[in-house]
């Protein structure tokens, strides 16, 4: 073999699929045969000295190929490529090499990429060397069950002998199903059950692992991800919706965060659905699920609900949330015949005395909220300053919980739910008379938005920071370690500081509750780590600032005149104006609550850790944030003495693994009985999403796939991600535009983007695997059409 030819062949083992799987399994201490990988960072006689090296007299090898495109979600070559069993001398492995080199030209492997369109560069495929293992049992382990999509159950298939025969589908497995949480009795299972939770555990995705045993030894031989999961469930209909995009659902959900959550969505939403005569008590039943370590809701029943309101339809219900459908034209619309008349307006006016009588009471229950959260914070902060009892904060934390958290949740959710109903009355009519321009612009500019009060005082800071050349100068010239540094030392001293530092302790206890990743309980508030403001102040010093001034408020004489510019009648004008000003109404109070929801979590983070921490103390849990891995249930039963500690730790100890899964794993967004969704599946007449802000902008991509990537946004960039939660609401003043995949019309991220006067595309799907970041687009706000320009990918941006 020349030197040329084993370059041109062969590529890094991070590049390798399955190669750099085995290194990670081995970095973990699990049982992987020994290998020698060949890189193309070697010329042929270095890579002869390194085989001979490897290779043991009497030991039998296999050669196996490796590609990038293997195991991939929308192709996968596996199997294609050849491996070569039986080596034992240096020229037979030197001959295998080549003939796994040689595979990729093989007629079905062309023609394979050529039917996906798949180009196949010989620098995509990786060797591995690795030590033969001849199998007494050999099997594939499903990390989750994909028969029926159970995320808590392990598939193992085996067969006796080598495992050619299984891969190749000659014979048929035995087939055993292993609970994640079950120890086995058998030897041989158990060291596979506990093998195979750690692999996943590490990879944070399900797994697919061949593995073998030989003389009671078990060789975990290859692991991959499960790349092609079908999106469904055994009963019902189920989304992320909302929940996602809210934060709570963007990433892997600790128990604790997952168990608030279920009983406030449970209660109100229940209680909502029965309160208005929408379904009979029989047919509510479960309205919250957990799955792939993510909450879901139950979508169809919600949407059997609406269907008993006027005006309701699918099609737009599924459009506002961002929910893949699976049927054409409007799906169900609600009918108006002389049966259905009567209890359609019955519902109506029940809604709307709801309407009603909560927005009359929405500035006192707003009051109420807010001294009820300052009171807790005095009381945090009083347990924090000195030392109390144990029992001391359990009690204050049953009473955050319980009390606190649990009437705020169910404020903001019976919020969510009289804007979806009433949404679903006015919208449609009022779309029949004006355009969907004009509809943004009168529901934009609501005024005093509390998410955009902190961008707004940031703002303010910055000003007084410009405005003196020496303090600016300092701040340009000063690390961000530094300038952090000064300002915790502000928070906790009570003496005169300088304007800046004054005026930004004074921001942080009024804004520290936030933080880049709301409803994310592991996720640290401004207050805890105050860098991101700082660099968010350093940024707004170089010149980005938002592109329109933030808390404006849409005066009635621009109605009139966006009204008029639709060319309606004034009577007609006038009912859509009140009807405009009640959504109005309704969404600035959705804010407010969703704002009030973000201060109670923030205070159940602070109470939980302050908890964590003394049962760590005491040796009740093995480390602090364990006890966000715990539904509130639990640690409820442990306080009250009805819980060992031995169960608390193994609680704790599921569900963190558990999350630890699924971390990495973005599963479907809507869960269907007897449809498969599918991950892969691609849209079809170009690159196409739903109108959420008008506006026709050019400008250069920056996809993010995650919020911890926000810091690589650049100014006048065009966001484009899967969805958005109200971290990233701070960092939309600079952007030219946002898209994402999924999401609602209003939805928080886009009424934020309205009120930046924001450009926003939501429900592209795929938009971020068919745009790059530095590909130049135009895209239009109004009409949700996305143009590609240029292909232009700057990886280096």
């Amino acid at each position: 073999m020349t030197n040329q030819t084993l370059k041109n062949a062969t590529i890094t083992p991070e590049n390798g699929g399955k190669i750099n799987g085995l290194i990670q399994l081995k970095q973990l201490k699990l049982p992987v045969p020994n290998g020698l990988i060949i890189t193309n960072t070697k010329d042929h006689t270095a890579l002869t000295i390194e085989l001979s090296q490897f290779l043991k007299e009497g030991t039998t090898y296999i050669v196996r190929s490796s590609g990038q495109k293997e195991d991939g979600v929308k192709a996968s070559y596996a199997g294609q490529y050849t491996s070569v069993r039986d080596c034992q001398t240096l020229e037979e492995v030197w001959q295998g090499i080549k003939a796994c080199l040689a595979s990729q030209s093989k007629d079905e492997v062309k023609a394979y990429g050529q039917e996906l369109g798949l180009a196949q560069d010989s620098s995509q495929l990786a060797i591995l060397v690795q030590e033969q293992i001849e199998a007494d049992i050999s099997g594939i382990a499903f990390s989750m069950n994909p028969l029926n999509n159970h995320d808590q159950e392990i598939l193992v298939e085996t067969i006796e002998g080598a495992g050619d025969a299984l891969a190749d589908g000659r014979v048929e497995p035995q087939r055993q199903i292993l609970s994640w949480h079950s120890p086995q009795t058998d030897p041989k299972l158990e060291a596979l059950r506990q093998s195979i939770l750690k692999a996943v555990s590490h990879f944070g995705y399900p797994l697919d692992i061949e593995f073998c045993f030989s003389n009671e030894q078990l060789y975990l031989v290859q692991a991959r991800p499960i790349t092609r999961l079908a999106a469904k469930v055994s009963m019902g209909s189920w989304t992320t919706a909302n929940f996602r995009d809210g934060g709570v659902a963007a990433q892997a959900c600790p128990a604790l965060m997952w168990s608030l959550y279920r009983e406030a969505w449970q209660d109100s939403l229940e209680s909502f659905i029965l309160d208005h005569g929408l379904l009979a008590d029989q047919e509510v039943y479960r309205l919250a699920l957990m799955k792939y370590a993510r909450p879901y809701w139950n979508v169809g029943l919600v949407k059997t609900a609406m269907s008993r309101i006027p005006g309701y339809t699918e099609r737009e219900f599924d459009d506002e949330l961002g929910i893949h459908k699976v049927y054409s034209g409007d799906g169900v619309k609600s009918q108006l015949t002389p049966k259905t008349l009567l209890q359609l307006a019955k519902v109506a006016r029940k809604l709307s005395s709801t309407t009603r009588q909560h927005q009359s009471q929405a500035k006192e229950i707003n009051v109420d909220l807010l001294a009820r959260y300052e009171n807790f914070e005095k009381q945090i902060a009083q347990l924090a300053s000195s030392k109390h009892s144990l029992t001391s904060i359990e009690n204050l934390w049953r009473e955050i919980i319980y009390d606190g958290h649990l009437a705020s949740e169910t404020v903001y959710f019976k919020q969510v739910f009289i804007n979806t109903v009433q949404l679903s009355m006015k919208k449609t009519a009022i779309l029949k008379h004006i355009s969907l321009e004009a509809f943004f612009q009168l529901i934009s500019k609501l005024g005093t938005v509390s998410h955009l009060r902190p961008t707004t005082d940031l703002q303010l800071i910055s000003d007084l920071i410009q405005q003196d050349a020496t303090l600016k100068a300092y701040w340009q010239k000063t690390s961000t370690e530094q300038l952090t540094m000064e300002v915790n030392q502000a928070l906790t001293q009570a003496t005169n500081q300088r304007g800046d530092l004054s005026r930004l302790v004074d921001w942080f206890h009024a804004y520290g509750y936030h933080s880049e990743r709301e409803l994310n309980l592991l996720w640290p508030s401004f207050i805890e780590e105050p860098a991101i403001i700082i660099e968010k102040i350093k940024a707004l010093l170089k010149g980005k600032r938002p592109n329109q001034a933030l808390n404006q408020v849409l005066s009635s004489k621009e109605m009139d005149q966006i009204l008029q510019a639709e060319a309606i009648n004034p009577h007609r004008a006038k009912k859509i104006k009140e009807s405009i000003l009640s959504l109005r109404e309704l969404l600035w109070w959705r804010e407010e609550f969703k704002d009030i929801s973000t201060r109670y979590y923030h205070l159940v983070r602070q109470i939980s850790l302050m908890l964590g921490q003394q049962y760590t103390q005491k040796q009740i849990l093995k480390q602090p944030d364990d006890l966000f891995y715990l539904e509130k249930e639990s640690i409820l039963l442990w306080i009250n003495k009805e819980l060992s500690m031995s169960q608390l730790q193994q609680k704790a100890e599921y569900n963190r693994r558990y999350c630890e899964a699924y971390r990495h794993y973005q599963p479907a967004g809507d869960l269907q009985a007897g449809y498969e969704l599918g991950q892969s599946q691609q849209s079809t007449g170009g690159l196409q999403g739903i109108g959420a802000n008008d506006g026709v902008v050019t400008g250069r991509v920056r996809v993010l796939t995650d919020v911890s990537q926000i810091s690589h946004l650049q100014a006048d960039e065009i966001l484009v991600t899967p969805f958005t939660d109200t971290g990233w609401s701070h960092r939309f003043g600079s952007l030219k535009g946002l898209i994402t995949e999924t999401g609602g019309v209003l939805s928080h991220a886009t009424i934020v983007a309205r009120e930046f006067g924001l450009p926003a595309i939501i429900g592209a799907k795929h938009a971020t695997k068919s745009l790059r970041t530095g590909m130049l687009i135009q895209m239009n706000g109004s009409s949700g059409a996305i143009h590609i320009l240029e292909d232009l990918i700057e990886e280096s941006r």
